[in-house]
Formats: structure tokens, sequence, C-alpha cells
């Protein structure tokens, strides 16, 4: 508990009578102490958990190699659903107004067949360069293991045209 900055054995301070009753709230310091909490995982748990183990409510997963797109594909291929693919950078504007919008749409129930996926440009640079990512932001759009749509900009109005258009095609 050293890393929370408390002393050895101090969890949070307690009322003057040293004991706190069930019903009362736990000090305002705690809790913003708890959420500092940090845990390390390896980078392969990393990878697994953040394709693997997405929200069961979830339908949008982060990806960052070949080997992830490839990954999803198979399962998208298998289930008939589309895949989206959003290509960011955390430093781009645009992309990140992208990035948002796409997030919004994967929670309405029209698309909640759809899979979608973000890759970010500075930590996948494998998997950009596989796919001659030269412009942000970038979306995909697959049906199964194809590539059915391929563009650049931060357009919302046209990703969900875009999008609507596939989801024609498969109905």
């Amino acid at each position: 508990l050293g890393c929370l900055g408390l002393g050895p054995g101090q969890l949070f301070s307690l009322p003057a009578s040293g004991v706190r009753s069930p019903n009362s709230p736990i000090p305002r310091n705690a809790m913003n102490t708890l959420d500092r909490v940090t845990t390390e995982i390896s980078p392969a748990d990393e990878d697994r958990l953040r394709v693997n183990a997405a929200l069961p409510a979830s339908n949008v997963v982060a990806l960052r190699s070949p080997q992830d797109l490839a990954e999803v594909l198979e399962r998208v291929s298998k289930t008939g659903q589309l895949l989206v693919v959003d290509y960011y950078a955390p430093w781009c504007r645009a992309c990140q107004k992208l990035l948002r919008y796409m997030h919004k749409v994967a929670k309405e129930p029209t698309f909640r067949a759809v899979e979608f996926a973000s890759v970010d440009f500075d930590r996948s640079e494998e998997l950009v360069q596989s796919r001659n990512v030269d412009q942000l932001p970038t979306m995909e759009i697959y049906k199964g293991q194809e590539l059915k749509q391929r563009w650049s900009g931060a357009n919302t109005k046209k990703f969900r045209e875009r999008l609507e258009s596939e989801i024609d095609d498969v109905d």
C-alpha cells in the first residue's frame, strides 16, 4: 500500500472513536486513494484481454497487430458479421472525433450485431504498415474476410451512410 501514499497498514483514517459503523460513509479521501490503485499485467495478458475478453455487452475491441486483425476477421466471418476498423492517433483531433462517434454508433441497437475495432496508429506500427495506412483517420469495413470499403476522413455522416449501406447489403 506504499504506492497509495499512506503509511504501512493504513488504508484510510477512521473516525476518532476508532470504530466505523456499517452505515457510516467511507471517508471521501479513502475513495480518492483507492481510485489510484494500479495493477500491472504482462503485454501478452493485455493483448489477450483486449481482443478476447471485451465486455459481454461490448462490440468494440482494440487491435494492435496483424494477428489481432486476423483473429477478429476469423470470428466475424464465422458469424457473418460486419467488422468496422478505425485507424486513429491520439494526437489527431479529427481521429478522436470519429472514434467517439464510432463508439456512440456501436451502442445503437441497429449496429449491435456489427463488430467495431480501433487501431492506435502510434502503438500498432506493424498492423498499420501491413494495411498500408498512410492517412488518418482511415476506416475499413469488412464482410467476413472481404474488405468491402476503405476511406480516409472524419465525416461522421459519410461514415454512418457507408455503414448503413453495408448493413442493407447483408440483410
